[in-house]
């Protein structure tokens, strides 16, 4: 009767001594996942963020036309919403309307800056105007990585 009893202790140390391995590999697997550095979090946020410019940055003004009605002087705004990453050369698409909503035209224009995270900066802009323009769309469409 003895040895039955000392074979179903035996089984039982062996059930608990695996269940303590096992838990303890779940554990360090969990753990070395989350071990990356401060560092390597910080710069996989900054090629996200640098891999896609047109997500983070923002373009508005008011416009008003010259005296002989041949240019728009644009003053506005370039918004960099990303966390880390600055841009530059930001490429803008301005689109032209008429009175009816419809698209006469668009062509695009660089401004040549740096735009830091998290910040807004002026531009201006003088541009063509083309004849029946009753409104304009401003639209970031590329930039590249500072």
């Amino acid at each position: 009767m003895k040895s039955a009893e000392y074979i179903k202790y035996l089984l039982y140390a062996g059930a608990v001594l695996g269940a303590i391995i096992i838990i303890s590999k779940v554990i360090k697997a969990d753990n070395s996942d989350n071990s990356k550095t401060y560092h390597e979090q910080k710069m996989s946020i900054e090629e996200i963020e640098s891999a896609n410019p047109v997500q983070f940055l923002t373009a508005n003004g008011k416009y008003k036309e010259s005296f002989w009605g041949t240019e728009l002087k644009i003053n506005g705004k370039i918004s960099n919403k990303a966390t880390v990453a600055s841009y530059k050369d930001v490429v803008l698409k301005v689109t032209y309307y008429s009175k009816t909503n419809s698209v006469i035209g668009n062509k695009e224009y660089t401004i040549y800056e740096i735009f830091p995270p998290n910040r807004t900066m002026p531009f201006k802009l003088s541009i063509k105007n083309y004849k029946e323009v009753s409104s304009i769309r401003l639209e970031v469409v590329n930039a590249l990585p500072y």
